[in-house]
């Protein structure tokens, strides 16, 4: 999908949000119960900031770039999360067995 993606302009980016494992104790218990919302914040700051630090050549907003959102099992949570919370940010999302809320 990446390779699809990018052969159409699209960037990605691969976000460790915060519960993420590999980082220790406690990166991966920083989450809140509710951490749907957590997770789409970290998303979102994480778009922002590598448009900020790594495209020099673009002139516009994060908004006016075609960015994908992407995730699988409790990563497709986030991304559809991360859809609901920041929709003007992404051009379009890819959603891979997902964890489902019935509050979504």
């Amino acid at each position: 999908i990446d390779a699809w993606l990018l052969s159409r302009n699209y960037g990605i980016l691969k976000v460790n949000y915060r519960g993420s494992s590999g980082f220790g104790h406690r990166w991966s218990s920083a989450l809140p119960d509710d951490n749907g919302p957590t997770c789409a914040d970290d998303i979102a700051s994480a778009v922002r900031w590598a448009v900020a630090e790594h495209n020099t050549a673009f002139t516009g907003t994060p908004e006016s770039l075609p960015i994908a959102v992407m995730g699988k099992y409790f990563g497709g949570y986030a991304a559809l999360q991360a859809l609901a919370a920041s929709g003007d940010l992404f051009a379009c999302g890819v959603i891979i067995a997902p964890q489902g809320s019935p509050q979504m």
